[in-house]
């Protein structure tokens, strides 16, 4: 019977009979369509490359339309960012034959890093079932952002440890001076250093063991006068002034010329052209000193941050920042209780203000290390971290980025990155407003962090010293300047 069985394969036959011949004549797909389209082609017009997050494309969709029962229909394109969206305006077809459809311009997707992104093209028909056949999918190579620092030029030798950095007015050189008041490193190194930026050099001058500077702290560059303003939170209680060009000490600004100042710990320097003042922090008085530099000599006066019926507490201001919409608002980052103030440098009222500090919000008990503004979107960054980092202890390697409205600090805000594995202390906003560098100081690394998704690109980091916490930008010729806390040292990224 086994044997007969194997003589008989016509059941079999007929099976594969239908397969192979009848089958293709009538597509399963086709079975119930009332559209059945053939898709032949779709494709990135303007990607060959890759694409840089918020760029523009203009995508391209070739197909055929087999079968239009039903009618009207329309095409649509999907694209993979942060989930699914569509493209806006489906385009309506009608009828069979080929039709070439072109998207664009659409914005591209911001990914969490760089890679693969997809396309998806789709028919949309009311009451109608579709069959859909062919290539429906493309994919779009997302780069990291246009203009990203990718090689350390230099790595230089300064006073240990850093405490601020600034450029001067044309970009040529930048100061940097040493924190002395920590205690660290060895008392030759030098108060102040003074580098070439395009050689990569230190340039020697005698600001580097001058007796006239005792303990320098905050630097800011006068583009007006070509100066550069140095605080000074030794006992003399002065400014110093510095010829950019030449690099040489000339006459300080007496901060106390009645007397009555009080004790100081003189900090931050922010210069205002527009209104010819110079402003510096005072974290022991509470209070910011403004220097009026169209006096004969320089006249001073101070705008207190705590002595109001209301709020702010103004302890410990650590930064002052400009309002380049308005020239008599500055804004003073106070590390006491994470305060923000908008200061009116003319009448010294307090603006706006906005607290942080939250008992319902674990990182805003952090302390605020820095702010930054993106003149863009009219936002201020503020950083804040646990300070102290214990190898081991995942909860001290964390950082977290505020986002306040510039217009209405306490007003509703988005919400900010909270970085895990990671010890943020300084940002610098992008030209395009969109990205943010941060120095990472435990992980040693320049982030690129997307503040319009919150998500750092991974791929995008670029690796320098570990230690790092000051960072700065000069955007004409695309330079980083990372200063180290502990190691005394300065990275030029190009």
């Amino acid at each position: 019977m086994t044997g007969s069985r194997k003589s008989r394969p016509w059941p079999r036959l007929s099976v594969l009979l239908f397969l192979v011949v009848l089958l293709p004549l009538f597509p399963p797909a086709s079975f119930g369509a009332d559209i059945e389209v053939m898709f032949e082609e779709i494709a990135v017009l303007n990607g060959g490359t890759g694409i840089y997050p918020g760029e523009e494309i203009q995508v391209r969709v070739r197909l055929r339309v087999l079968r239009a029962a039903a009618n009207p229909f329309a095409i649509r394109l999907r694209i993979a960012g942060d989930g699914w969206y569509e493209a806006p305006d489906p385009v309506p077809l009608a009828g069979t034959g080929e039709r070439t459809v072109t998207f664009g311009p659409l914005q591209a997707p911001a990914a969490a890093g760089p890679g693969k992104v997809s396309l998806l093209a789709d028919i949309l028909a009311t009451q109608a079932t579709v069959s859909l056949l062919g290539r429906r999918h493309a994919y779009l190579d997302i780069r990291c952002p246009p203009r990203r620092p990718s090689a350390t030029k230099a790595r230089l030798q300064v006073g240990t440890p850093p405490g601020d950095m600034a450029l001067t007015a044309d970009g040529r050189y930048l100061y940097v001076t040493r924190d002395v008041q920590t205690g660290l490193g060895d008392v030759d190194e030098p108060k102040v250093t003074v580098i070439d930026v395009d050689r990569g050099e230190v340039v020697p001058t005698d600001l580097e063991d001058s007796e006239a500077i005792q303990l320098p702290a905050g630097v800011a560059a006068d583009p007006v006068r070509r100066k550069m303003y140095i605080s000074d939170a030794g006992l003399k209680q002065v400014l110093h002034v510095v010829d950019a060009e030449s690099h040489v000490l000339e006459e300080p600004i007496d901060l106390n010329p009645a007397g009555d100042l009080g004790p100081t710990a003189l900090g931050d320097v922010a210069v205002n052209p527009a209104r010819n003042e110079v402003y510096i922090a005072d974290s022991r008085g509470q209070r910011i000193l403004v220097v009026d530099l169209t006096a004969t000599p320089p006249a001073v006066r101070t705008l207190s941050l705590s002595n109001f019926p209301l709020p702010p507490a103004g302890m410990l201001p650590i930064q002052v920042m400009l309002d380049p919409d308005n020239p008599r608002w500055i804004y003073v980052l106070c590390q006491g209780m994470n305060e923000v103030i908008k200061l009116d440098v003319v009448s010294g009222a307090i603006v706006d203000f906005v607290q942080l500090r939250n008992l319902q919000d674990p990182a805003s008990l952090w302390p605020a290390w820095s702010m930054a503004l993106n003149p863009v979107t009219d936002e201020i960054y503020v950083v804040v971290n646990p300070g102290e980092i214990t190898p081991g202890d995942p909860v001290s390697i964390r950082s977290k980025i505020y986002i306040l409205p510039k217009n209405w600090l306490g007003g509703p805000r988005r919400k900010g990155p909270l970085l895990l594995g990671s010890s943020i202390w300084e940002l610098a906003v992008r030209e395009d407003g969109r990205f943010v560098y941060a120095i990472d100081s435990y992980r040693g690394a320049i982030l690129v962090i997307d503040m319009q998704t919150g998500k750092e690109m991974s791929r995008c980091a670029i690796r320098v010293e570990p230690g790092g916490r000051f960072l700065r930008a000069d955007p004409a010729p695309n330079r980083l300047f990372v200063g180290g806390l502990l190691a005394g040292f300065v990275d030029i990224v190009e």
